[in-house]
């Protein structure tokens, strides 16, 4: 299957950073695929490369050398001004914290990435609404971050992450902060999602149990990814 048939194609990723230690190499040469609408997990322990990788494939950083192709098209290529209205509108993330803005409500936090790209209010309105409805939050609208439980305010910033309708969102330790119980939990959200809106799902974590919920999987250790495992 050439490069063309994915969604997204991770080819020899590096990635180093220079501190009072001397080098510290993080990616050594990681590769991998997602055809669209997948779900993934990267799986690996902390220190690995999981953050980096997933900052990268997202544009949020840049690799050393190697290359991030979407849907065939070498995303290092794109001017800056591509490159951010690539990330707006592609591209969705959730961080393990979920950085919502205090002294507003769930509805207002989803609906910011829209009012930030001077979408009509209404229209911002309408379609954070479906998102809180989509992720089991409806009657949370009006509720601030301080008023919501830690599970909450993740579907929350989930629901953001959604707000473009990105093709492709990636998560990096969603549930890290979160119970047994609700890391279970949404882990089935995402899948839920990932099922009803066809978007291709990418999660890093470290958890073998929240990751068992997921068939595709991506092992990474000492920056490189070791295996591919369904199931």
């Amino acid at each position: 299957m050439n490069v063309q048939s994915y969604i997204l194609s991770a080819e020899n990723i590096t990635k180093s950073y220079v501190s009072g230690e001397g080098k510290l190499e993080v990616l050594k040469g990681a590769s991998l695929q997602l055809k669209a609408g997948e779900m993934a997990v990267l799986l690996g322990a902390s220190g690995t490369g999981k953050s980096t990788l997933l900052h990268i494939l997202s544009t949020l950083d840049k690799a050393e050398s190697g290359r991030v192709l979407y849907r065939g098209v070498d995303i290092s290529r794109l001017s800056p001004k591509e490159l951010a209205r690539f990330r707006n509108e592609k591209i969705g993330f959730v961080y393990q914290l979920h950085y919502l803005l205090p002294e507003f409500s769930a509805l207002e936090n989803v609906m910011m990435p829209g009012l930030i790209a001077d979408i009509d209010r209404r229209q911002a309105k309408k379609i954070a609404k479906n998102l809180l409805m989509e992720v089991g939050l409806s009657g949370r609208e009006s509720h601030r971050p301080n008023q919501l439980s830690g599970g909450e305010a993740q579907r929350v910033a989930i629901a953001r992450a959604l707000f473009n309708n990105p093709e492709v969102v990636y998560a990096d330790e969603p549930t890290g902060n979160l119970d047994t119980k609700n890391g279970e939990a949404l882990i089935e959200l995402f899948r839920r999602l990932n099922f009803n809106l066809k978007q291709t799902f990418l999660i890093a974590t470290h958890n073998e149990r929240l990751a068992s919920q997921i068939r595709r999987k991506f092992f990474i250790e000492n920056g490189s990814i070791k295996s591919l495992a369904f199931g």
